[in-house]
Order: C-alpha cells, then structure tokens, then sequence
C-alpha cells in the first residue's frame, strides 16, 4: 500500500475552497472527508481502524445527502447558490421554505460537526495516529459544519423555528457527550468527547443568534484541544502504545513536562477563570440566560451541569493518568521518556495559547462595539443580548459554573486519590453495575443503532436489491432483452435446416410479406374512405374520417361530398322510401329525389369505383393470402 501520511496535506488544501461565496463550494468539503476516511484507516491492517474509517465515512455521506437536499432546495427557491443573492432574497421568502431549508443545512453540518445522533464517528476515529486526531478535531472537520452555519447567519437569522431547534439540540449533544465521557477508560475517547462537549456549546451560541461566541469559543478550543491530544500522544508514545488510563499512573515523575501541558489544557477546558477558555464558555452560557426565553434557560442549566461534569472527567484522566498508583508494567517505566524537541516546541506554543489568547482576542471578537466580523456575520437586532449577559445577571447566574467546575474537579480527585475504596462500593451492585454500563457504553446509542436502525436499513436495502434491482429491473431491463435475444435466436437458428424447399417457402412469405406491406397504403387509403357496412336495422354504421355519417334506428344521414346525386344533409327513411330534405326550411315539400333499387346500385358502384382503379394489387393481396394459406397448412418436416 502506497504510503498515506500525505494525506494529511489534502485537509487543508481542501478546506481553502469552503471558503467561497459561493454555497456550491461547500461540496468539496466531500475532499476533507475522503482525506479523513484515509487517514482513520491509516493502520488499515486493524479490523477496528477499518470499521472506524466506515463509520465516518457513512454517518458524513448521511450528512451530505441531506445537504444537498438544502441545496437543491435553494435552487427551486431562491434560483441560485450565491450567498449574496440567498441572502438577499432572504426576508422576502416564505418563512416556512426557510426554515426547511436551515433545518436540512443544519442537520448536514451536523454530521461534520457530531451533533448528538450523528456523533459515533468522532470517538471511533481515534484509531487514527494522534496527530491526525489532533488535526480532526481542532482544526478542520469538526469546524467544518459550524462554519458553515455560521457563515449562513443572513439566513438562519429569518427562521426562529430553526434557532431554536439547534439551541435545544446543542444543550442535548453537550450534556450527553459530557456524560458518556465521564466513564470512559481510553485517553484518546475521553478528550474526544470532550470536543463533541465543546461543539454542543458551540451550537448553543450559534442558536442563541451569536456567531461571534460561536466563532471565538471554536477557536480557542483549537489551541487547548491540540494541546491535550499532542499531549496524550506523547504519553501513548512514551508508554509503549497504552492508552487505557487504568493500566497508566505515576507518569508526573517520569514525564514533567507533558504533565504540565495537559493539566494547563485541562484546566483551560475546564473554563478556569482566566484561561482562554474561560473567554467563551461562560460567556455562551450567561448569554443563554441573558436571552430571558425557554430555550436560553434550558442551555443555561444543560450547559452549567455540564461544567461540572467536564471538570470531572478533566481531573480523573490527570488523576488516573499522571497522579495515581502506577498500574503499568515495569518495562514500560523503564523505557518512558519525554517527547523531543520536534514534540515540545508545538506543545509550548499551544499552552502559551491556551492561557493567553482568550484575554487577547475576546474584546475582538465579542466585546460591545466591536466592529471586528464587519458585514461578514448577521444578527438580527431582536436577537441580540450581550448587554443583558454583561450588566444584568444574577451573580449566582455567573458564578454557578465556576463553582460546579470546582466541585467537578475535587470530586475527581478525592475520590481517585483518597476514597477509591467508595468507586469500587458503587459498583459491587446490580444498579451500580448497570449506571456504569450505562454511562460507559454512551447511552447505548450505538446499540440501538445498529440494531434498529442500521439492521432494518440492511434489511430494506437486501429486499429492494433483491426484487427491485436484481429482479424486477434485471429482467425488463438488461436481463430480459439478453434472454429475449437468445430465445428468438434459438428459434430462427432452427430454421436453418438444410431443407432446400424450406428455404424457398421463407422466400415465397417474405416476397409475399414485402408485398402486403408495399400496397399497404393504398388498401388502407380506399377501404378507410367508404367502410360502409350495415347493421341489423338496415343503416350505414361507418363512413369516412373526414365526413362523418351519423346513423340512427331507422334513419340514415349522409354527407354531400360522397355522393353528388345527394343533397345537403338529406336523410334516408326506408318505410317512407322518400329522401326529406334537411334544409332551412325543414319542410317536406322539399324533397328531392326518392331511393330506388337503382339508387341503391349507384351508390355501391361509387363506393367501391376506386378500389376497381387498383384491382391488380387487390388481385396480388388475395393471391399471396391463398399462398400463405397453403403453407401453414404443409405438414412440417
């Protein structure tokens, strides 16, 4: 296999071109997820990695379906794919074609971003080596769908209904991550699903109408979330691959300088007051409380319990990982070392960031006044609730966080570290065992994931394939045109028999055949103009295509250009044997001729005089039937 740690320069040439003004531009963000479906599988030869690199790719092409449903949509309503006309065209469309439309953008961007329902990609992708997992979830895939949500703010801002919707499923997707993370054993998944914590505030802002937080808070989680992934990559390295937190401790001798990075990560994710993350996340959540309306109240709560939890499993890996009892062999003690300088440099610079750049850029970004994103970014004027957030608070409305994060992040410790004798009282139970299976195995989402949704989709997919596209189509299609074909050219392969007198008797029908067909146009021509045959009562029941004779009981209405001798519309009665006239007046006096037995003859004479102009060909049409006749009845061969 060719070698594939290329692939990592494709993320972001291909992220470049989402940068457009242009939605269609979007599509080739298809580039980033074939470069993370290569670069998941990069140990192609783990079953694990394999199914992994599936996953993302499957639950992304899911996304991208529904994307490109909002996009066509787009097109039947606004005629185009330009921002500048979208957004233009925006306030004067109907609201409920709107919010169509943003809910299928959101749901699309969601797949990239791993909203809840869409996220079982994220944690199974840290089969991939940490750079990339680094490179994942800090920097572009995950950025991906939030991006381009907010780039369309002109257009979600013209539909309520949508805001809300990412609202509610942003608090959602940020308590669920939070807590499945809080149990989970491998280093790599617990900072994973941290990121999907993070993104859950992320959509939080973005449906609180706030773009600018939105925009700050992911940028800031890129310095603090490559940090502890670099981090956790030099541990892994350092101790022989092991990632499980339970077989690590004791590391804070071993490894001093990655211990101090990761716990400025942590700490940075945890919000500290002061650390860059501190800028974003508690701004997102006094914002949601500022907006004085359900859905800000319910990110509110979602969003404070969720720092609780955060620091939690913040201190718990810290804990397990750098503070415990060591749990490793010996051999790996012995051979764990810090990383390089390649390693340190980067890992310098992202902690210097981690401290510093929420102080540097958060008046930038989201002070009041700032003028920073320009016209790039629209916020409805109803929308906004900075002032609120900033000077109309309750002071326990801001400080609930940081003491929640407190509680958090000494619970861990105290109970990893002093009482880890009352961990293992929770669980020497049915109920403590079935919460830890709970938590631990996210919800069991997947579960019923695979075995609900994903088996019946199989399912459906194996029924259509099978008597839709291996049946029906197959055999009207390409299948039964091949058997047609090979059953007539059975058939006309007998006819070659080597039979002298057969073969004249093929030439006499096809000659005969060419025939009927050549002299066609004239016996349809002159038989359709006087197909005149009588019924029961006595009356013509047809006539020709142009002149149409009507006919009823006892009356026979004829046309004038048929028969000269005839009047205009004059009607035949048999028992009167008189021809009444039709005319104006309607009267019997006009009557003009009566229907004799000579009449009778003078009309069949010029009913049929035409077909006497052709009696040759008739007399050849009868000749070939009576040839025909005879050699159908030829006994075979």
């Amino acid at each position: 296999m060719f070698n594939n740690k290329n692939y990592i320069i494709l993320y972001p040439f291909y992220f470049l071109f989402i940068r457009n003004k242009n939605l269609i531009s979007n599509s080739l963000w298809e580039g980033i997820g074939v470069s993370s479906y290569l670069l998941i599988n990069y140990y192609y030869t783990r079953i694990a990695s394999n199914k992994a690199a599936i996953l993302a790719f499957n639950q992304n092409r899911v996304g991208d379906w529904i994307l490109s449903v909002s996009f066509f949509m787009m097109i039947a309503v606004f005629g185009s794919l330009d921002f500048d006309v979208v957004f233009s065209l925006a306030p004067s469309i109907n609201p409920t074609l709107v919010t169509i439309i943003c809910i299928l953008l959101f749901i699309g961007a969601g797949a990239k971003s791993a909203v809840l329902g869409l996220h079982s990609w994220l944690p199974g992708s840290m089969e991939a080596p940490t750079p990339v997992s680094s490179l994942l979830h800090a920097a572009t895939l995950v950025t991906a769908g939030v991006y381009l949500l907010i780039r369309s703010s002109p257009l979600l801002e013209f539909s309520p209904t949508t805001l809300f919707f990412i609202t509610i499923m942003g608090a959602l997707t940020t308590l669920f991550a939070a807590t499945s993370g809080m149990l989970q054993n491998d280093l790599k998944r617990i900072i994973a699903f941290s990121t999907i914590s993070q993104l859950g505030y992320i959509f939080i802002a973005i449906g609180l109408s706030h773009y600018d937080f939105a925009l700050l808070h992911i940028t800031l989680h890129s310095a603090f979330k490559a940090l502890l992934f670099l981090g956790a990559g030099c541990v892994i390295h350092g101790m022989a691959n092991q990632q499980d937190v339970r077989k690590l401790g004791g590391l804070i001798t071993f490894l001093p300088f990655v211990y101090t990075v990761m716990l400025i990560g942590s700490l940075s994710l945890m919000a500290l007051p002061w650390l860059s993350g501190f800028y974003s996340k508690d701004l997102i959540l006094e914002l949601a409380y500022g907006t004085y309306t359900i859905k800000g109240y319910i990110a509110w709560v979602f969003g404070t319990l969720t720092a609780g939890i955060t620091a939690w499993y913040s201190f718990r890996l810290i804990t397990l990982t750098f503070l415990g009892v060591p749990a490793a062999p010996v051999k790996s003690y012995n051979n764990v070392h810090e990383p390089s300088l390649s390693a340190i440099i980067p890992l310098t610079f992202l902690a210097i960031c981690s401290i510093f750049l929420g102080y540097i850029t958060s008046e930038a970004f989201v002070g009041i006044g700032s003028d920073f994103f320009g016209n790039s970014i629209f916020i409805h004027p109803d929308h906004v609730s900075i002032v609120e957030a900033e000077f109309a608070l309750p002071l326990f409305v801001k400080l609930a966080p940081a003491i929640l994060t407190v509680l958090g992040a000494s619970a861990a410790v105290l109970l990893y570290l002093v009482f880890p004798n009352f961990l293992y009282k929770l669980t020497d139970n049915s109920f403590g065992r079935s919460l830890y299976v709970f938590f631990n195995g996210k919800y069991l989402l997947d579960i019923i994931l695979n075995s609900y949704i994903i088996r019946g989709g199989m399912s459906l997919g194996y029924i259509l394939s099978k008597y839709l596209d291996r049946g029906a189509f197959e055999y009207l299609g390409p299948n039964g045109l091949s058997m047609l074909n090979n059953n007539l050219s059975a058939r006309l392969n007998k006819l070659d028999d080597g039979i002298i007198t057969n073969y004249a008797s093929y030439m006499i029908v096809s000659i005969l055949l060419i025939n009927i067909l050549l002299f066609s146009y004239f016996i349809t021509e002159h038989t359709g103009a006087f197909t005149n045959v009588f019924n029961e009562s006595g009356g013509i029941l047809t006539s020709s295509a142009s002149d149409t004779l009507i006919t009823s009981a006892n009356n026979i209405i004829y046309t004038p250009n048929l028969f000269s001798n005839l009047g205009p519309f004059e009607t035949y009665n048999p028992n009167l044997d008189v021809v009444h006239s039709m005319g104006i007046t309607g009267s019997e006096e006009n009557a003009v001729t009566i229907f004799s037995t000579n009449n009778m003859t003078y009309f069949f004479s010029n009913a049929f005089g035409a077909v006497g102009e052709y009696s040759a060909h008739w007399l050849v049409f009868f000749i070939s039937l009576f040839f025909i006749m005879i050699l159908v009845k030829q006994p075979k061969n």
